[in-house]
């Protein structure tokens, strides 16, 4: 709670509805989701790949969702025919501990299918009964490729999944869950569910009930057409479809005129970049498209597990804000893993001047040669990348480029870009890129291949790949055409924002520019003298509540009294910037008064000379238990006398359609001071805790204010004066700035807002609903640019409003269950 207000700070996913029930117990979160269940009630499940940090997670998610049978699609480098334990699985012949479980390889045991091999397992656990099961290896099957034949797939069936015990079955690769793991998968519920009576007529349906439980499963053509061929097979294998028109021979013939294309391509290969040359000649949308489904969870950390991997950064940070150490960091929320660290000035990891927030990222070439790259914030030895802003959207692709390049170009056992990937996002924190990005650095990889003679083209492919890439980009590159010059650099935002890209902003929005408890009242002495003050009875009470604190720097004073003087304190800051035409803009942000400092209130209005004040509170939040607010000028009668002011109502415009009335009063001093004429507008639709149900009211309430303002400073509040007053200054600011600054960043904006107002801005969603009226403003050139842009971004931004109204009806339901429960405990008592 900060000031009345509830705020959440979780993150959820589309598919949590699916994950597997000990998910929430996992000690390293790992994904996976339930995604079919045949027959013979067995589910299916697929997990994310297994890391030595996951095992733990992964063996007690296999012992808790009683799994009977694991199928493991994993390559072995070694050799295509050698069944050995390689060095890279993840079980053992010996026998392995991982917290409260045992994992023993009792025996191998043959299975007859070509490149698998069976392993039995016995899983005990700590205080319970011990488990038996089967770990079926896939070792000859590589990432871009099919099995030599359908008869695999009919074999794999018959002696894996038809004689599996009644458990569940894992199933899922090194990579996790790619195009190996979905192929299967659809064979064995598709085979399972159109051999059964169950009510399924069509391959397809069964496709998108797994589809829909999990992220990804994007097949390619060729992928998808071995699919359809290895079900045919199967079923004609069985007797279970019998052809009398000779449609089996025609459909036969058919795919082996499609996959002889796919082998002459395969036949043209340099032997050199094989591997390479393998994933050109399959990529396509689909694919590409799959790597999005993943891209943004992969490598993530929740934010609890992030502290663990990034000790001496969470110590710099924690230094540096009690004012022990100077700053080591640029970005709050941009962590530094403690693997493959940096320690500098000859201190050992355990000193903090040993940190700087950069890590090596190494790897080995086939000719044995050793690259080595230092991602950072500064200056290091080494190769080393990195941008004004440490590493970014710009830094990371020139380094996705340089090394996938580099790997992909030789020998190295690297069929795949997404592996590098995934290693260099296992490295540092980030690493994000919306689709235009990800899509140029795959075409200028295969630009840099056939530029170099290294990969040669005899069919159309590559004008074929050209092609589609060009159409993409050449669409981005119109709407870029069509911007209006001075509103470029906010265009440019809007022709790249993403759903990811909100999604993104919202990781770091709750910790951007907190401080925590010990550093705060360094900063607000001022806010927490009041505080204090007021709790020894030593002085009127001046805030309205103690978790919102009002920081010193651009503080206000009040009644003509030096800053130390206890009279002199009002709960308010100054926001001032100047914009590209050189006017400077003033406004205070300030919170409700209470009944004790309405003078506090007038006199602010008086000496600092506020001609527009702006409130947010609607009239009932003035009564009623927790009063929000108090008027401050006269509201039934004409004039409002207090000790030492008078404000007199001159003229007044009653509310309109958009929930807005304007008055002007005439305030004057009984203190000698000059009396002078302000105009108050107030607000009347923006509910408490929520925003307001639609923008065109909030929208056509800024073009008052812009109507209404001069040189002189506009006020806005609301209660807190952090929560609506910071949504409507940040979106005063942005229009205002909207081509002051090198690039449209409305995080970098709020940044600035909260250094002024301390946590303005209290929620996401007045956060997204600031940038629509944004968008508003400017509609006409974002229509002129991209005639659907505008109604993309409203989409994005009402479902973002329907899923955080989600999360806070979740959260207030756990809460009233926790109180109640309490409540138990005690009558129990």
């Amino acid at each position: 709670m900060e000031g009345g207000e509830e705020v959440d700070v979780g993150i959820s996913d589309i598919f949590d509805g699916t994950l597997v029930n000990c998910y929430k117990n996992m000690p390293k979160k790992s994904k996976a989701h339930y995604m079919y269940t045949d027959t013979e009630d067995r589910k299916y499940i697929l997990s994310d790949g297994i890391t030595v940090d996951t095992q733990p997670s992964f063996w007690q998610m296999v012992y808790e969702e009683d799994i009977g049978t694991i199928v493991a699609i994993i390559y072995n480098k070694k050799t295509d025919d050698n069944d050995d334990v390689s060095e890279d699985l993840y079980w053992k012949k010996d026998k392995a501990v991982f917290n409260d479980f045992v994992v023993t390889c009792s025996n191998m045991t043959k299975v007859n299918v070509l490149s698998i091999t069976g392993y039995k397992i016995l899983l005990e656990k700590k205080g319970g009964p011990s488990k038996d099961l089967e770990i079926f290896h896939i070792s000859n099957w590589k990432e871009n490729d099919i099995p030599q034949t359908d008869l695999q797939f009919v074999n794999v069936y018959q002696e894996i999944f038809k004689t599996a015990s009644k458990k569940n079955v894992l199933i899922h690769s090194s990579q996790g869950t790619g195009a190996r793991v979905y192929i299967l998968t659809y064979f064995a519920c598709i085979y399972g569910a159109l051999k059964s009576d169950k009510d399924i007529d069509c391959p397809f349906k069964v496709i998108k009930m797994i589809r829909e439980q999990r992220y990804g499963g994007n097949l390619v053509p060729y992928e998808f057409a071995y699919l359809i061929k290895a079900l045919a097979s199967t079923f004609f294998k069985n007797g279970i479809l019998v052809d009398f028109y000779h449609r089996r021979i025609d459909f036969n013939l058919a795919f082996d005129g499609f996959f002889y294309n796919y082998l002459k391509r395969k036949n043209k290969m340099d032997g050199g970049l094989r591997k390479f040359l393998d994933f050109v000649n399959i990529v396509d949308k689909g694919k590409i498209f799959e790597y999005k489904s993943g891209f943004y969870m992969l490598g993530r950390m929740d934010p609890f597990t992030l502290l663990n991997y990034s000790k001496r950064y969470q110590i710099t940070v924690k230094n540096y804000t009690i004012g022990i150490d100077k700053m080591r960091h640029r970005y709050g929320d941009i962590a530094c893993i403690d693997a493959n660290g940096i320690t500098v000035n000859g201190k050992p990891e355990t000193d903090k001047d040993s940190f700087i927030h950069a890590n090596k990222f190494e790897y080995t070439t086939i000719d044995k040669k050793t690259i080595k790259m230092i991602l950072c914030q500064a200056d290091v030895r080494y190769s080393r990348i990195h941008s004004s802003q440490g590493t970014g959207a710009r830094v990371y692709m020139l380094t996705y480029f340089a090394c996938i390049y580099d790997a992909l170009k030789s020998d190295k056992d690297i069929d795949c870009p997404f592996k590098i990937i995934k290693m260099m996002r296992e490295q540092r924190y980030g690493g994000n890129l919306v689709p235009y990005e990800f899509a140029y650095l795959i075409k200028a990889l295969a630009s840099t291949f056939f530029r170099n003679g290294i990969l040669v083209d005899f069919s159309k492919r590559r004008i074929e790949f050209n092609i589609g890439y060009d159409d993409f980009f050449y669409n981005y590159l119109k709407r870029k055409d069509k911007m209006d010059g001075e509103l470029r650099k906010f265009l440019d935002f809007v022709n790249i924002v993403d759903k990811g890209k909100i999604y993104e902003y919202r990781s770091g929005f709750y910790t951007l520019g907190r401080m925590d408890s010990k550093t705060l009242p360094k900063y607000a002495k001022r806010f927490h003298l009041a505080v204090k003050n007021e709790l020894a009875d030593l002085d009127k009470r001046r805030h309205r509540y103690g978790d919102i604190a009002c920081i010193d720097a651009n503080g206000i004073t009040v009644n003509g009294k030096p800053e130390t003087d206890k009279d002199s304190f009002i709960h308010a800051n100054k926001f001032e910037y100047t914009t590209i035409d050189k006017k400077t803009i003033k406004m205070i942000l300030c919170q409700a008064p209470l009944e004790e400092t309405i003078d506090d209130m007038l006199d602010m209005i008086l000496r600092h000379k506020v001609t527009v004040v702006v409130v947010l509170v609607k009239p009932e939040e003035a009564s009623g238990k927790q009063r929000k607010w108090t008027p401050y000028f006269p509201t039934e009668h004409h004039t409002l006398e207090t000790p030492g002011f008078t404000v007199i109502r001159l003229r007044n415009k009653q509310l309109d359609k958009y929930f807005i009335s304007e008055t002007e009063y005439q305030l004057r001093s009984k203190k000698g001071l000059p009396e002078m004429n302000f105009t108050i507008l107030h607000y009347q639709g923006w509910p408490d805790k929520s925003i307001p149900s639609e923008h065109m009211s909030i929208y056509s309430l800024y073009k008052r204010i812009i109507s209404l303002r001069t040189d002189d400073y506009v006020a806005i509040h609301c209660s807190a004066g952090v929560g609506r007053t910071g949504t409507l200054a940040l979106i005063i600011y942005l229009i205002d700035t909207i081509n002051y600054f090198p690039t449209f960043d409305p995080i970098e904006r709020l940044k600035c807002l909260r250094e002024h107002r301390y946590l303005a801005v209290q929620k996401y969603n007045q956060f997204v609903f600031a940038l629509v009226v944004v968008f508003e403003h400017f509609k006409k050139q974002i229509d002129d640019m991209d005639a659907d842009a505008y109604d993309k971004f409203l989409e994005i931004a009402e479902n973002l409003y329907k899923k955080e109204k989600e999360l806070e009806d979740k959260a207030k339901k756990k809460m009233e269950e926790e109180r109640q429960k309490g409540r138990n405990n005690k009558n129990k008592k």
